[in-house]
């Protein structure tokens, strides 16, 4: 902006110039003439600073101003700008003008307009343009096809790299990351265009790319150069030759590769090119190194295919099987009379390849003037006729069409007249489980001439898991443990001596797979009473093979401190006695000799109030009575709650069996004892088995008895110290009842025996103490 004083000096000087006022002496004047130029004003719009140095910097003068309305001419120029800048102004004498800046930095820009006399004061602006970076741009990304062995060159690109100010720019390569272990390098890394050279290794290389426009440098940018995947190589190996019939043969294509280090699967396969027939089995398929055996001679191809899950790759081998020479078998030396014929057989002789077979017999020795000879010499079967005793050597030459084989037997004829015996291996046998002792019968086996046998067992097959051995193979009657099911096959030849029996039978034994057998122990037995002998049950049990069982019987759980004895555990029903009630858990095991089964029965035992009566029964007088359930007398009243006899006891309370103890009166209250409650429980000492207990309490044993008491003998007899099992049924009993069908135990006093079953009384004065079961005697 020019200030008002620079504005008035400028008039001032322009009038100046101009001339004015004249030399006769006018008044010094200064006020301005009618026709006098004032200058103009320059004014420059305002600019907005800083801004980037790419803009095109629009410079306005058309606020500039002249008073006299004068045309104005308009000249821009440069002040100041920052070192080395070579800006310019185009269109410098229009209103409108350019600033075109090459360097950032501070400018000034002046202004001078002219009314075409006079210039103004000069205006002038000033402005920050700042740099802008660079853009640098590597390229796309590439994919490039690398073959193993032929490094490979990529040219790189940063032509794209840009600077919105127009600066030159220069150029940064640098490289990011490769695969592992190469050694690619970078030349011209400072190029527009350099070259990465000797791409060796499959992967990912990355390059990163700076430039600089001489003020700043740019974001990296950076490209990747991706090898494409490479195909694998497949390896099936070399040739393999020299090979025969049953022989195994493993292939190796463990050399097949893959450059790009993928996982490779394999697939190995017969191609179309292979001997006529069923194809061996090839083991293993999918692996680097399968096997096949060999089953047939001729030529194998096999083709591997390997994979890396995107390119396959394919290779073959062959497999060469050249024949194997047949082995010729003229059979075992043999013993004859003078006058036999001599059969030979080359029925033995084999070939692994299968072909065809061609025989040529011939006597290679024979005694001296012997004139015998071969009947058919070219048979697989033939013989010959010994005319003089001696030894005969007989060849026999086996052929394939390319090999040949030979084999000899000798003959021993002799000139007494001798038979060779005939073998019998007996009849087939057949079994239903492993493990049994097989017992073969070679007593049929016979000699024409009577002559003592030699024998000679032996197993011609049997199942691929036995391990049987022959016991005696030298007997008549061998044996074997038939240690696995499957079928054995067992050869007998015979001597006597002189001659071997011309045939060799054989007996088969089959034996079954073993089914286990099944054990039953019968059904769960409940409201079983105390004291009771429990009958088991175990014949249910089976083996569906037929097999003999054997039992065993247990006990899994009882109550504690229980005392229980089966009569023999060993057998399938045995009988089993016990002492307390509860629940008994027993265990019946079955075996057929090889395999077990079990099963178990439920006993419940209870020494409750079975009948219902309001006693246990234990503490019955005639256990078994039901008084409240019968009306015998028809008047609606049960029996057990009538008092016929006029008493203070109802019936059921009544004592109806053995001898009575409610006639005496002890006290002479008139009241019999029977019928009183000596200890105010509640119950007459009628029902009670010991004064002072609970007939209805279990565990309320302990009894009084008197020194002579009846009982009728249950148990086997006895001799002294042993237990006798009875029953009380009558007693002289004082402060006690009768006790009624009570099945107890004792052992014997010393000097006590019994060897009868049936009532008895047993006389105990003098004695006391406890009997087994809890009764005492006092």
């Amino acid at each position: 902006m020019i200030s008002k004083t620079a504005l008035v000096g400028g008039m001032l000087g322009l009038l100046s110039a101009c001339g004015g006022g004249s030399s006769g002496g006018g008044d010094d004047d200064d006020t301005p003439r009618d026709n006098e130029n004032a200058p103009p004003t320059a004014m420059i719009a305002n600019l907005v600073s800083p801004q980037p140095l790419s803009a095109q910097l629009a410079l306005d003068a058309n606020a500039s101003t002249d008073p006299d309305g004068d045309a104005l001419q308009y000249q821009w120029s440069i002040l100041t700008g920052p070192a080395g800048h070579n800006a310019s102004i185009t269109d410098a004498v229009a209103p409108l003008a350019t600033l075109v800046a090459d360097v950032p930095g501070a400018y000034t820009i002046q202004l001078v307009v002219n009314d075409g006399t006079v210039n103004s004061a000069p205006a002038s602006v000033s402005i920050v343009l700042t740099n802008t970076v660079p853009l640098a741009e590597a390229g796309a990304d590439r994919a490039v096809d690398l073959q193993p062995g032929t490094p490979l060159n990529v040219t790189l690109n940063g032509s794209g790299s840009s600077d919105a100010d127009g600066h030159r720019l220069s150029y940064v390569w640098q490289i990011l990351d490769t695969p592992e272990g190469s050694t690619v390098i970078l030349n011209g890394a400072t190029e527009v265009q350099p070259t990465l050279t000797g791409l060796d290794l499959p992967g990912t290389y990355t390059v990163g790319l700076t430039v600089n426009d001489g003020y700043a440098d740019s974001a990296r940018d950076q490209v990747q150069i991706t090898t494409n995947n490479v195909a694998p190589v497949a390896d099936a190996g070399n040739d393999i030759g020299g090979k025969q019939v049953g022989d195994s043969v493993t292939l190796n294509g463990t050399q097949s590769s893959d450059f790009d280090g993928d996982s490779l699967s394999y697939q190995w396969a017969f191609t179309d090119n292979v001997p006529t027939g069923p194809l061996p089995a090839l083991d293993n398929a999918t692996s680097s190194m399968p096997s096949f055996t060999i089953e047939q001679k001729g030529n194998y191809e096999l083709e591997l295919t390997v994979s890396d899950g995107e390119l396959s790759d394919r290779d073959t081998v062959w497999v060469n099987v050249g024949n194997t020479a047949p082995v010729a078998n003229a059979g075992s030396d043999q013993v004859a009379n003078l006058g036999d014929t001599i059969s030979l057989s080359a029925d033995a002789s084999t070939d692994v390849d299968g072909d065809r077979l061609q025989f040529s017999w011939s006597i290679l020795t024979a005694p001296a003037g012997s004139s015998a000879d071969i009947s058919d010499p070219n048979a697989l079967n033939t013989g010959f006729t010994p005319d003089i005793s001696g030894t005969y050597v007989v060849q026999l030459r086996v052929s394939d069409g390319e090999t040949d084989s030979i084999d000899s037997v000798q003959i021993d004829v002799d000139s007494i007249l001798n038979y060779a015996p005939v073998a019998n291996a007996g009849s087939p046998q057949s079994f239903d489980n492993p493990g049994v002792q097989v017992v073969l019968d070679g007593s049929a086996s016979s000699d024409p001439d009577n002559d003592a046998l030699l024998y000679s067992w032996s197993f011609k097959s049997k199942p691929d898991a036995s391990m049987a051995e022959l016991n005696g193979a030298d007997t008549v009657s061998p044996s074997f443990i038939a240690d696995t099911a499957g079928v054995y096959e067992v050869q007998l030849s015979v001597s006597d001596g002189e001659l071997f029996s011309i045939n060799t039978p054989t007996v088969i034994v089959t034996v079954a797979e073993n089914t286990p057998p099944q054990a039953d122990a019968g059904t769960d037995q409940s409201e079983l009473i105390l004291g009771a002998t429990v009958a088991l049950n175990g014949s249910g049990s089976n083996d569906p093979d037929g097999d003999t069982l054997t039992y065993q019987w247990s006990v899994t759980s009882a109550p504690a401190e229980s005392q229980y004895q089966f009569s023999n555990s060993t057998v399938a029903s045995p009988d089993f006695t016990l002492n307390q009630a509860g629940d008994y858990l027993l265990q019946l095991t079955v075996s057929d000799g090889m395999m077990d089964d079990v099963d178990t029965v439920q006993l419940s035992v209870s020494d409750g109030d079975l009948d219902g009566d309001g006693l246990l029964s234990s503490f019955e007088l005639d256990q078994g009575l039901l008084p409240n359930a019968i009306d015998s007398d028809g008047d609606s009243i049960n029996d057990g709650l009538e008092n016929e006899d006029g008493d203070s006891l109802n019936n059921q309370w009544e004592q109806t069996f053995g001898y009575r103890i409610d006639l005496a009166d002890s006290d002479d209250d008139g009241i019999a004892d029977g019928d009183e409650d000596f200890d105010n429980d509640g119950y007459s000492n009628q029902v009670e088995i010991d004064a002072g207990t609970d007939p209805t309490n279990p565990d309320s044993r302990p009894v009084s008895m008197a020194d002579q008491f009846h009982f009728e003998i249950k148990s086997s007899p006895v001799v002294a110290g042993g237990q006798l099992i009875y029953s009380i049924t009558a007693g002289n009993l004082s402060e006690v009842d009768t006790l009624s069908n009570l099945v107890v135990s004792m052992t014997l006093p010393a000097g006590v025996s019994f060897n009868r079953f049936g009532n008895a009384s047993l006389d105990s004065s003098g004695q006391s103490g406890c009997l087994a079961n809890g009764f005492c005697d006092d």
